[in-house]
């Protein structure tokens, strides 16, 4: 919904620590396989520079229900060379790629795996969790996790700026939408609504206010 992928030069949002935020999402329930009795969305909040694959690091929300998410941004600063932490500054690699490439460890890893996977099979392995445009691999590499693991490991170092935004979710029925779709072969009603409310709670800056992706 919000993301300065690809865009170095726009800041951030701020806005004050008491913001509430309304999300009203439609589900098309005809669009669903009948026997897929798991119905929702899968939500992920995160930093406006990192684009994350919602279904390793997000919650899934149930569809018919109203939920409350509450947000919490903590930070922790680490230390470059040479001092032991011996992290990196993936913000500044960021801003001097134009906006893109990986601002969290994990992602530095899964990069060098693509990396590491086009210059060994000149294709992308399936598993590997990276926005790109390469071809995927048709066959399944069986050892490329472990040695790509083992080469990509080093060359990732924990980040020097960490954001992490702690999420609590609290759901509650609503007017039954849920429980009247709860079988496979009921798809009589095409279309439920969602209501979302976000609420952040941070530490807040100097004038009050708090970054929000």
């Amino acid at each position: 919904m919000y993301s300065l992928y690809g865009m170095p030069d726009k800041s951030p949002e701020r806005v004050p620590v008491s913001t509430k935020i309304y999300l009203r999402l439609n589900l098309e329930v005809s669009e669903y396989h009948p026997s897929h009795m798991s119905r929702g969305i899968q939500l992920s909040i995160h930093s406006p520079r990192h684009v994350p694959s919602p279904i390793n690091e997000g919650v899934f929300l149930n569809m018919g229900t109203v939920n409350r998410i509450n947000v919490r941004l903590s930070e922790k600063n680490l230390l470059p060379q040479p001092y032991k932490s011996n992290c990196a500054d993936y913000e500044r690699t960021w801003y001097q790629n134009g906006g893109t490439g990986p601002v969290t460890q994990k992602m530095c890893k899964e990069k060098c795996k693509l990396d590491k996977s086009i210059q060994m099979y000149r294709c992308a392995e399936r598993r590997i969790d990276y926005p790109h445009n390469e071809t995927i691999c048709q066959d399944s590499i069986p050892t490329f996790a472990k040695t790509a693991r083992l080469l990509c490991e080093e060359s990732c170092s924990s980040p020097c700026y960490i954001k992490q935004y702690e999420v609590q979710v609290q759901e509650a029925s609503s007017e039954g939408n849920r429980r009247s779709c709860s079988k496979s072969s009921d798809l009589t009603a095409s279309r439920f609504r969602w209501n979302i409310l976000t609420e952040s709670l941070a530490k807040l800056d100097s004038n009050g206010n708090m970054e929000i992706g």
